[in-house]
C-alpha cells in the first residue's frame, strides 16, 4: 500500500469517527429533551400535590424534601450530559484536526507526484 492509499484509509477512519461523534451528539440531545420533560412533568406534579395537600403540613414538607432531591438528582444528570457534550466536543475537535493534517499531507504527496 503507498503512502497515498495509508492517507486515504486514516482520513476514511476519522470520518466514520467523525460520523460516530455526529450520532452520539445527537443520543445527547434527545437525553437532555426527556431530562429536561420529565423536570417539567415532575414539577407540575409536586405543585398539584402540595396544592391538593397544603392543610397537612408534614405531607407538604415530605412533597418539598422529594421534590429537592429530585432536583438534585436532575442536577447531577444534567452535569453527566453536559460532560459527556464537552468531551465529545473534545474529540471531535481533536479528529478535525487530524482530519486536515492528514489531507494536508496528501496534498503534499499529489504535488510530489508520488
Amino acid at each position: 500500500m503507498n503512502k497515498v492509499e495509508a492517507l486515504n484509509k486514516q482520513i476514511s477512519q476519522i470520518q466514520e469517527e467523525q460520523l460516530a461523534i455526529s450520532k452520539s451528539f445527537t443520543e445527547i440531545d434527545n437525553e437532555e429533551n426527556e431530562l429536561v420533560e420529565i423536570m417539567k412533568r415532575n414539577r407540575r406534579l409536586f405543585d398539584q400535590l402540595k396544592y391538593s395537600w397544603h392543610k397537612d403540613r408534614e405531607l407538604s414538607e415530605t412533597f418539598d424534601n422529594n421534590k429537592n432531591e429530585l432536583d438534585h438528582y436532575t442536577s447531577k444528570i444534567s452535569e453527566i450530559i453536559y460532560q459527556k457534550r464537552v468531551e465529545l466536543l473534545k474529540k471531535k475537535k481533536t479528529l478535525h484536526l487530524s482530519e486536515e493534517d492528514l489531507m494536508y499531507q496528501r496534498r503534499l504527496l499529489h504535488m510530489e507526484g508520488k
